[in-house]
């Protein structure tokens, strides 16, 4: 046992110092990544804050950091045993080089993927659809069987009342119709005070963006519904104003009248910070 010990711990020693000249970028590379990984955590963090839905810490993603450092480890001790074994003679410095590549791809894959976390706070709704059934018969619309009147699309944004995850593939499914109306109300919310989307048309060109959508006849819709003009900026945070416009996207999401008191519990939901 005790041979096999001095065995075990001789070739850690040596594999120790043969590797010791490339501690350093080892240990800048390992910096890069912590701090990417910590900031992304922080980030999503204050996009949950903001739009007010529930944050929890995703184990996935620390794993995730976990195989990053190992892979760069092996790649940069990889490149240093070309360096010292193989290209000798050309002392091309392959550790260093790819170290500060490896360097530069994080910050710029980092700055993509908090501007890809930024875009999924707005999702996208569906193509508009004809009715899916006629007032007063037929079967429930998706949208109100997932109890998400605006049908709002699955994303990496979660909202409370949400259910996690959602029997459907392509949208998101709330525990009432009350916390989906809620989230229309955040998402409106969104548009305006984070991008500047602060009109009717401006707000349904995003909900139902023209590559998918009959977006002017949508307009048109929510306008004639509301009375509101769509190219004058309105206020998400008046109820006047959104609970009759929460109740229009959902009759031409859904086909059908929606419930005003189930709108104005999402109103009350939202507006009390719930």
């Amino acid at each position: 046992m005790d041979a096999l010990y001095r065995s075990v711990s001789g070739a850690a020693a040596g594999i120790a110092a043969l590797f010791a000249p490339i501690g350093p970028l080892v240990a800048t590379c390992m910096l890069f990544i912590g701090i990417d990984f910590l900031t992304g955590v922080a980030a999503d963090r204050a996009a949950a804050r903001r739009e007010g839905r529930t944050w929890f810490f995703e184990s996935c993603r620390a794993w995730r950091t976990v195989l990053k450092l190992a892979l760069a480890v092996t790649a940069i001790g990889m490149a240093w045993l070309i360096d010292q074994c193989v290209l000798d003679f050309l002392q091309l410095n392959l550790a260093r080089i790819f170290a500060g590549y490896l360097r530069c791809g994080v910050v710029v894959v980092s700055r993509k993927r908090r501007a890809t976390l930024r875009r999924a706070a707005l999702p996208l709704a569906p193509p508009l659809r004809p009715p899916p059934h006629p007032e007063g018969g037929g079967t429930m619309s998706h949208g109100l069987e997932n109890r998400n009147p605006g049908n709002i699309r699955r994303a990496p944004v979660r909202y409370k009342g949400e259910v996690r995850p959602s029997r459907d593939p392509d949208f998101k499914e709330f525990e009432s119709l009350a916390w989906g109306y809620r989230a229309i109300f955040v998402l409106l919310d969104t548009y305006r005070t984070r991008y500047g989307i602060d009109t009717l048309r401006g707000m349904i060109s995003r909900w139902a963006p023209p590559s998918e959508n009959r977006t002017e006849a949508y307009i048109r819709a929510v306008a004639d519904d509301t009375g509101l003009d769509p190219d004058k900026p309105l206020d998400t945070r008046d109820r006047k104003t959104m609970v009759p416009l929460a109740a229009s996207i959902s009759r031409v999401e859904n086909g059908v009248q929606a419930e005003t008191a189930e709108v104005e519990r999402g109103w009350a939901l939202f507006a009390g910070g719930t």
